[in-house]
């Protein structure tokens, strides 16, 4: 039997080794569509011709490029992504052909993605489309390759451009050339400013060389100032010395990521049943010391990483380490900055609310000593989230991930853990009726569309995907603990075993090129995160709760009053990528 508590610990060991206190440490996988745009940095050399300053990203683009004339990343077949990176790409491929910089079948290189576009982008939804920023990159892109005299007919252009249009009215960007602007998500995503931005104005807002911890934007940057800038260039070099594993010359969509990295990775390992005095406390208090010291810096709120736009995710999940680990931190900021009158906000002015980070919202705030302190709070979230999925027609898909494992996990952590402290005698402003009604038909939907979909090798997700199956695994390691689940005892504990045997060998095996299904500009993956998750469902208790400690009126409802509930659920979830 594996010994999880030394995979614990040998990822915690990981973590703190891969961290240096000067810039941090992450471990996303690689980004073709980031790769591309750090290719097209240029420069002046003395006598007066262009010198491409990072040949080793063209020269990483051109290997990766597949015989059909896109680019996907390893492991991923997504067609929004395919579309998006084949753009970025062709952009280099036609900007150094244009130059008679590169290999000698550019022409044809080139000629082929073009190829690859226009077959293929008379089928694309592009209004419907969730990537970070994707409304403003898509349209410079297109507009950029326009430039270059090549032209794609895009479906609902005119409606996606309208779109375009409005969110370009809410970038202020003279108020980002202001020395005391505020550092906004928009610095993430300067590339779809090249050419409609002075960017001799924004150097303010650079920090440690990079602009928001992103590879594309700081080559945006570097790309269009007046005077060369060698932080920025370091910074950039010092992304592709990170990801020399993985091809010289290949960036990540955001590095550091350290904020993220930590904090996901302690939680998904508190949050299953791991004893805390088993744990290394060295590497843990060192691991506490860098975000409380993150924290601190930053007035309670924290992004992803230091220095870039905080937001109520990366908050909440630190908050929460903190908590798990003994060096708790004030929550008043978190509330202070992304709280509305019905749900947190991820970040200020976002287009639509997420259901998974008012989940991690949600379990900070019921790991908190003293939760009825945040009773207001509690149930706001709970509400939210839960008639996200109450109206939804299947599962909830969350504008930070295309898996819905992801989300029915947090929100099976959350509803459980809602009902455990409701069992204990707290929570008491909670309605009986969330208690009683809402939370176990919402859970048992989770629960019957789990037990459906499992891969006869035990995994879920196609293809078998380790990070969906270990979603899978916590959640029903939980929701084996309802007494309403107890009929189902058998199949549970035979799923969950399935599903342990499936993900046992991963614990030592090679994770990002097998988990894309975080949502950035492209979807990505996080090697110590997915480990985390792996190394947790191996762990977990089940069931996690015992069911003694539920509070047990009105929770062994009649299976035929739930069935009537979800009685369109499908006999199969047809998850669309």
């Amino acid at each position: 039997m594996m010994d999880t508590y030394k995979a614990a610990n040998d990822l915690l060991q990981k973590l703190v080794g891969l961290y240096d206190a000067g810039t941090g440490m992450g471990t996303w996988s690689i980004s073709i569509y980031d790769t591309a745009w750090v290719s097209l940095v240029s420069r002046p050399d003395p006598e007066g011709s262009i010198r491409w300053v990072f040949p080793e990203c063209f020269e990483f683009i051109c290997n990766a490029q597949l015989v059909d004339g896109s680019w996907r990343a390893p492991g991923c077949n997504d067609f929004d992504d395919a579309i998006i990176n084949t753009l970025a790409c062709l952009l280099s491929l036609k900007r150094h052909q244009r130059l008679g910089v590169g290999p000698l079948d550019l022409a044809d290189r080139a000629g082929k993605a073009v190829d690859f576009l226009k077959g293929v982008v008379t089928e694309w939804k592009v209004v419907s489309v969730e990537r970070i920023a994707f409304e403003m990159i898509l349209p410079r892109l297109l507009e950029l390759l326009e430039d270059e005299g090549i032209r794609f007919n895009i479906p609902d252009r005119d409606l996606f451009y309208d779109i375009y249009e409005r969110k370009l009215k809410k970038v202020n960007l003279e108020g980002m050339y202001q020395p005391d602007a505020i550092r906004t998500g928009a610095l993430h995503s300067l590339e779809a400013f090249v050419g409609k931005c002075d960017f001799d104005r924004l150097a303010h807002h650079k920090r440690d060389g990079n602009f928001f911890a992103s590879p594309a934007s700081t080559a945006a940057y570097l790309m269009s100032i007046s005077v060369w800038d060698e932080e920025a260039e370091n910074y950039l070099r010092r992304v592709i010395r990170q990801f020399e594993s993985y091809g010289y010359g290949a960036v990540s969509c955001a590095w550091p990521t350290t904020v993220m990295e930590f904090a996901w990775s302690v939680c998904n390992i508190m949050e299953s049943g791991f004893e805390l005095k088993q744990l290394d406390q060295n590497l843990l208090a060192r691991i506490g010391d860098v975000l409380h010291s993150y924290l601190t810096c930053e007035n309670g709120i924290i992004g992803f990483a230091p220095n870039v736009t905080p937001d109520a995710d990366d908050t909440s999940k630190a908050l929460a380490t903190l908590l798990h680990i003994g060096k708790p931190f004030r929550f008043d900021d978190m509330l202070d900055a992304f709280e509305l009158p019905t749900h947190f906000q991820c970040y200020q002015h976002e287009r639509n609310p997420s259901v998974t980070v008012n989940c991690n919202v949600l379990m900070a705030l019921l790991h908190h000593p003293e939760p009825d302190k945040y009773s207001k709070q509690i149930l706001k979230a709970s509400e939210f989230v839960l008639s996200e999925y109450w109206n939804a027609g299947k599962l909830v898909q969350d504008k930070w991930h295309i898996s819905p494992w992801y989300p029915a996990l947090v929100m099976t952590r959350a509803m459980t853990t809602v009902l455990y402290l409701s069992g204990q005698g707290l929570l008491k402003d909670v309605p009986e009726n969330l208690i009683t009604a809402k939370i176990p038909t919402v859970l048992f939907k989770i629960l019957s569309c789990m037990l459906q979909t499992q891969n006869e090798d035990g995994s879920w997700g196609d293809n078998g995907n380790p990070e969906e199956t270990a979603d899978c695994v916590l959640s029903l390691a939980r929701l084996a603990s309802l007494p309403c689940a107890s009929s189902f005892h058998g199949q549970i504990t035979a799923a969950i075993a399935s599903g342990r045997r499936y993900l046992e060998p991963w614990v030592s095996k090679e994770l990002n090129a097998t988990s894309l299904i975080w949502i950035e500009k492209v979807l990505y993956s996080i090697e110590c995160i997915c480990r985390s998750y792996v190394i947790a469902a191996l762990h977990a208790p089940v069931p996690t709760y015992l069911p003694e400690n539920l509070p047990s009126a009105g929770l062994d409802v009649c299976f035929d009053s739930l069935f009537s509930v979800d009685e369109d659920l499908p006999t199969k979830f047809d998850r669309k990528l």
